[in-house]
Formats: structure tokens, sequence, C-alpha cells
């Protein structure tokens, strides 16, 4: 069976995705703000990402058996008693005719958001059982929902409400701090270099079996709208103030009138903030860690799988991972709102008969580009290359001098995560290293934490146990002996976020780093500020001289930068 799977409505909606499973197999997984370059893609439709999956299988929409979309829009509308009448003509809203021409549309089914969102978790797991825990912002009428995952069924288990959304609390310490409210994995980061303290402790009540937040209501649907997160977000901020006794940190944009680009701007440095964010990052542990207790023991499994937004926080994921009713962890690695374009085809598919496969050590399901195009691409910048005969030797004496590295190699993945096919690679040994990424290449704060990726092989004696962590989404100890020869990955409390990396899942990465000191490189995202991940040749090229690297690698050429 051919199932097209999407999110991305248009209007209010974001990380707008397209995933085409064919029997079962994922065939192409594609995100659409690869294709806009608008980072998230808000307000958009999977439109790029659509074309692209169904190119990549040689067919057309008339060849598509079902098309499944991450929300169950009809009842997300009338619960706030919003007009449906255009439900009707979804599809042409979501693949327009004009890039999509069709003799008849498919069937279009509208799956429940968080069931979406579990289906990714559970049957790309490779586990026939688990308990599955879905957390984010909000669905259509939850932002937590457990469920019990048996033979191919998903059974609900709990719910927690919208005005109790944990996912929407750390949004708003993103607001509050100085930060967007997309800077989740920003205030993670900066949570690390804080001390948590009980500003919270009367507010988000951790109690057997999950938690309260008394001081928001429960109910939250907010009729004649679809904005429930502004009001909540309103009224965590006036929440924090008055918690931790400090005005709010708001970002606002100025326009440089020498350059004419707008810069988003705070009255005080966020770093200012990082006791809050600790807070609130200690008290979303918690919160979270008592709804997974409760749920192992409801449900007497030992293997749990996540997805949802809150699942990208890796540090959180590193200590459910070492709870002891928890035996097995499984984090989609597309946790947040691009990934229910996967579960809803895989729940619409697996209805259907299809046995959905695991998803495996990797995510690369997005475009490729063969030495061909790849040349052309060089040639038409007027930039000198070279094919060395030991590409992965090549790669790893330049890392070895210390330099800053784009790699470009293979097929793009999806979610936030490069993972050694879209990349920025750099020797992790020296937190200088860190500075340059973060401070001249990326332009950011300079307290960002980086990652490593490791060659399997070097687990045992990098992390002081054999591990297999491949998606970089769940946090981990680093050994003693290897603490302080990786300065520019290692947390201020001796973790990291590894990626783990297999011969068989990217044998071309592998290769580079089998060559390396420990198997490790630091491994941080091919993009510049504020840009997605690049998808094509010529994004690399121009993110490669716009970050003034020391070389770029494009499949199998060399380019030197103009500093080397």
């Amino acid at each position: 069976m051919r199932v097209l799977g999407l999110n991305g409505w248009g209007d209010r909606s974001h990380d707008a995705s397209a995933c085409l499973l064919v029997d079962g197999e994922i065939v192409a997984f594609a995100e659409e703000e690869r294709f806009s370059r608008r980072k998230h893609a808000f307000d958009a439709c999977p439109v790029g990402a659509a074309a692209y999956c169904l190119a990549e299988a040689g067919i057309t929409l008339d060849d598509v058996d079902a098309v499944a979309f991450g929300w169950d829009m009809p009842r997300h509308l009338s619960l706030r008693g919003l007009d449906t009448a255009a439900i009707d003509r979804s599809l042409d809203r979501l693949l327009p005719r004009d890039s999509f021409p069709r003799a008849k549309n498919p069937p279009l089914h509208f799956v429940d958001h968080h069931l979406a969102h579990a289906a990714s978790a559970y049957h790309f797991s490779g586990a026939d059982r688990s308990a599955v825990l879905v957390v984010d912002g909000q669905g259509e009428e939850a932002s937590i929902s457990t469920y019990h995952g048996v033979d191919g069924e998903l059974r609900p288990v709990g719910t927690y409400p919208i005005g109790w959304s944990l996912g929407y609390m750390y949004e708003a310490a993103c607001e509050f701090t100085g930060m967007r409210t997309s800077d989740s994995g920003k205030l993670m980061g900066l949570a690390g270099y804080g001390t948590p303290l009980d500003a919270l402790d009367k507010i988000v009540r951790v109690v057997e079996g999950g938690f309260e937040i008394p001081d928001l209501a429960p109910s939250h649907v907010v009729a004649g709208s679809v904005d429930e997160g502004g009001p909540i977000l309103g009224r965590w901020g006036e929440l924090f103030a008055a918690a931790f006794g400090c005005a709010s940190n708001p970002l606002t944009r100025v326009l440089d009138e020498t350059t004419g680009v707008v810069r988003a701007t705070t009255e005080r440095d966020p770093f200012e903030y990082r006791d809050v964010a600790a807070t609130v990052q200690h008290k979303l542990e918690q919160a979270v860690i008592s709804v997974v207790d409760h749920l192992m023991a409801t449900t007497s499994e030992r293997v749990l799988t996540m997805a949802g937004g809150v699942a990208y926080n890796a540090t959180l994921n590193g200590k459910i991972r070492e709870l002891p009713a928890v035996g097995r962890l499984f984090v989609q690695p597309a946790a947040g709102d691009a990934g229910v374009a996967l579960g809803a085809a895989a729940w619409i598919a697996a209805h259907s008969g299809d046995v959905i496969a695991p998803l495996g050590d990797s995510i690369a399901f997005g475009p490729q580009f063969t030495p061909d195009e790849v040349r052309r691409a060089l040639d038409g910048a007027g930039l000198a290359y070279r094919e060395p005969a030991d590409l992965a030797d090549a790669v790893a004496q330049r890392l070895d001098r210390g330099e800053l590295i784009g790699w470009f190699n293979g097929r793009g993945e999806v979610g936030p995560r490069a993972l050694g096919s879209r990349s920025l690679l750099a020797s992790p040994a020296d937190r200088a290293m860190r500075d340059r990424v973060n401070l001249e290449a990326k332009r950011r704060e300079w307290w960002r934490p980086l990652a490593p990726s490791v060659a399997v092989e070097n687990t045992a004696e990098v992390f002081g146990r054999d591990l297999s962590l491949p998606y970089m989404i769940v946090t981990t100890s680093v050994s003693e002996a290897y603490r302080g020869r990786l300065g520019a990955v290692v947390h201020e409390d001796g973790t990291t976020r590894p990626q783990t990396v297999t011969a068989q899942a990217n044998p071309a990465y592998h290769a580079v780093l089998r060559r390396l000191p420990g198997g490790i490189a630091l491994n941080t995202s091919f993009n510049g500020r504020d840009e997605p991940i690049v998808r094509t040749p010529l994004n690399a090229i121009a993110t490669f001289r716009e970050l003034q690297l020391d070389a770029l690698v494009l499949g199998p050429y060399v380019v030197e930068g103009e500093q080397s």
C-alpha cells in the first residue's frame, strides 16, 4: 500500500512535512523548511516536501492509495466553533492541483494529532509491546497522552489537558528569558549552567502518578480561535515574574539602518536567566518522570517509546533512560510535529494490513545528488575542487589539524539533527572549537552546547559501556578518562548528547570517524544562523562561503576554504 503522510495546514501551523510509505517501508520523508528555506515552515502546506516524496518513488498522486494528515482537523475546528465547510476541499488546500495534477483524489484520512505522534514512536520502534508517551504543546484536546501499544494497536491510558501543557510552560520560559518560543533546545542548553530553585514548587505540583498546575485552568479550548497557546504563555509569564521576582526579557526586533538587516535583541543577556532555565528544566523533568513512573506501572511494560516536541529534550530523555522501570527507551528522532506525517501514514498503513518496518539507525530519507550534479554545482560556482583517492583519510587529516569542515554526503536527514549527511565537522578536543562554531561560524551564544558523533566500536571506552544512541536525542555520561579530552562537546555536568554511528547506517561517515582519535568528531548541523539545514549542493556552497569554513566536502569532492 502507498500512503502519503502530511503535516502543515497553512494557517497557524508549523513544521510542515511529508512522508511516503510503500508496503510499510519509508521511501521518502522530508520537511518543507528544507525546500522553502524558511525555518520551521510556519503557516505552510507541505507542497515541496510532498512533491519530493512522490518524485523519489517515481509516482504521481494518482498512484497513491491514501493520504493521511497528522491532525483531526474536522474535530479540531468544530471543538472551537470554527467553520468546517472547507474540510471537503482539504486535499486541494494541502496538495494544490497546479502542483499535483491528478485524475482523481485519493482518500484523505485525518488522524488525531497525539495518536499520530504515538504511532510514529510505537510502530517504528521495532517493539511489539510498549508504553507510549506523547508530550508536546497541544493536540486537539490534550497536551500529554499516554498509550499502551500491544500487537499493533494503541490503547489510550490517560491524558493531560491543554491548560496544563508542559510544552507551553517551556515555550513560555523561552519567551521570559529572551528567546523565541521555538528555541526550546537553546533553553535546555542554558539550563545546564544554572542552579534549580524551589520557585515553581507550589505552581507545578508533582503528585503520585503525575502532576497538577492549580494556577492554570485545565480545560483551555478557546471558542472561535485555534490560538490556545497565546493566553497560556501569557499567564505563565505572570507566574514566572512573581515566582522568580524579576521582569521578563522580551525579544525585540531592531532594524540596522546601515545594513538594512532586522536583528533580534534583548535588554539583558539571556545568560542572566540561567537559574530560571535550570528551574524550569528541573520541574519539567520531575513532572514527566512522575507521569512515566505511573505509565510503566500501569502498563507493566519495560519498553517506553516517546514522541511529541518535548521529546526533543535530550537531558530529560537521558534521565528517563536511567529510570529503573525503563528497560529500553526509543525516542522517535523526528519527534516534533514534522513526525506526525510519519505517524499518520503508519497508522493508516498498519490498519490496512501493512507491516511497518522498524526505523533502524538512520533517518536519511531526504534528497540526494549524484556526483555529476555536484560537479555541475561546483563548476557553476567557480570553485576549484579535487577528488581524493581516500576521502575518509583526507577528511580525518583535516579534522586532526583543527579544521572546521562542511560535510554533504548521501541522502539528507529529516528532523533537526544533522547525523552525518548534512553536518559541520570538527575536532571535539578543544573548547576553543566550540567558540569558533558558536561565535564565529553560527554567530550565536557561546554557551550553546555541541554534540559528538562516535563510532559504535568506540562507545565502551568513551562512555564506559556499549551504547546504541543513533539519533543524538538522549544524553549520557562521558567516562572520566574522556571528559578532559572532549572539551568542545561535554556539558557542565559531565554528560553529552551523542550520535553513535555504524558502518551499515552511514559507511562514508563511519569511515571518517574510525580514523579519528577515539572514533569521535564534533558534529553540528550544516546551516547558518536561523537557517534550515542545507538541502542542495548550492545551499551547501552558499553556507560554506557564509560561515568561512576551512573546507567543504560535497559527495566525493573536496573544496579548499579561502583561509586554508
